[in-house]
């Protein structure tokens, strides 16, 4: 890292905000790094964005991510697993946002989706359980321990997730992992193998059953 910020001159930065220049590009040199392990020309060298400034993308749903997301996002990634909760959650977020005394089409909301794609149904799904099996179990209980807020470590891999009792855990996330569980009919490992891996929305099938879903 040290090597990659060689290439800017000590006085590169001029960081002049009344003439809205912040670095001089002809104080710039190629480093052409060839190590062990990195070789880079660098550095990397693009224009300005077409907004004239970075665009600040936000991704979390707890309380305090909606809250920051609220006051300085203008993109969100949000991954709701169905229509109901993804309204409630962009009434959420525009609502907090119009509070603020911002206009609600300043944030604009994209899926956070996870696509596997095959020539059936069937393919799909075994592409999506060959991607579960390779989660190590050890990790992927760990995982599946805190979603249900209860430790899973000695419940049968094989075998179907037992009742679960009530805690103080997250009640949202518990009820998420066994309606998962329920739905896909999903064993112990399974089901600790997917919350080891990618949980979230997901859209699995063919490309007609995704548009389909996505719709």
């Amino acid at each position: 890292v040290t090597g990659l910020w060689d290439s800017f001159a000590d006085d590169a930065f001029i960081r002049d905000a009344e003439s809205g220049l912040y670095f001089d590009p002809s104080k710039l040199h190629v480093l052409d790094h060839k190590g062990e392990h990195l070789s880079v020309r660098g550095p990397l060298n693009i224009a300005r964005p077409v907004q004239g400034w970075p665009v600040i993308v936000q991704a979390g749903a707890s309380d305090v991510g909606r809250q920051l997301a609220a006051e300085t996002a203008e993109v969100i990634f949000a991954a709701p697993p169905d229509l109901a909760s993804g309204q409630r959650f962009l009434a959420d977020v525009k609502g907090r946002a119009e509070k603020l005394g911002r206009a609600r089409d300043d944030i604009k909301i994209l899926p956070g989706a996870f696509v596997i794609v095959g020539d059936s149904v069937e393919e799909a799904r075994a592409k999506r359980a060959k991607l579960d099996s390779l989660v190590y179990y050890e990790s992927g209980i760990a995982s599946l321990s805190i979603a249900l807020g209860h430790d899973a470590s000695g419940f049968d891999p094989d075998g179907p997730l037992p009742d679960i009792p009530e805690t103080n855990a997250s009640k949202s996330s518990r009820e998420r992992v066994i309606e998962l569980a329920r739905k896909e009919n999903l064993t112990v490992r399974q089901l600790a193998q997917r919350l080891g891996g990618y949980s979230g929305l997901a859209f699995v099938g063919t490309a007609k059953s995704i548009a389909d879903e996505m719709e």
